[in-house]
């Protein structure tokens, strides 16, 4: 579920309802989840179980990445020239920002819940 989670934030993937379809229809979620896929409302229990568990895996995940040289870690510096790109300082993924990531997860979920309802998965029309 970590590698699962981990890969939907990396594609920007908020709603928990929007993983589990892609766990359904996408070959890298279906290979991350063993083509298992969860429910929403499990994705949405387990990140709001593990969330400081979330964090150190996270970090360990980047530490054990630079230890086999798939990653540098280090100082970056940056001289200040203007290029157009689709990149940002506010791209960079810190501590701070993986809680922010996740607090919108979170943010998405119950939006989500008050208008498709806990148990719904969202393919239906919403109640009005």
């Amino acid at each position: 579920m970590f590698g699962i989670l981990i890969y939907a934030d990396s594609k920007g993937m908020l709603s928990s309802r929007n993983i589990s379809k892609a766990c359904e229809h996408e070959v890298p979620f279906r290979w991350i989840s063993g083509n298992i896929a969860p429910d929403h409302r499990t994705i949405c229990r387990f990140r709001f179980n593990h969330e400081k568990d979330f964090k150190k895996f996270f970090n360990e995940t980047l530490r054990l990445c630079a230890e086999a040289d798939l990653l540098r870690l280090g100082k970056i510096f940056l001289d200040g020239n203007k290029i157009k790109a689709n990149a940002a300082l506010s791209a960079n993924h810190t501590l701070g920002h993986i809680t922010k990531i996740l607090e919108e997860d979170d943010a998405v979920d119950k939006e989500e819940d008050k208008e498709f309802g806990e148990s719904e998965h969202g393919e239906r029309l919403p109640k009005n």
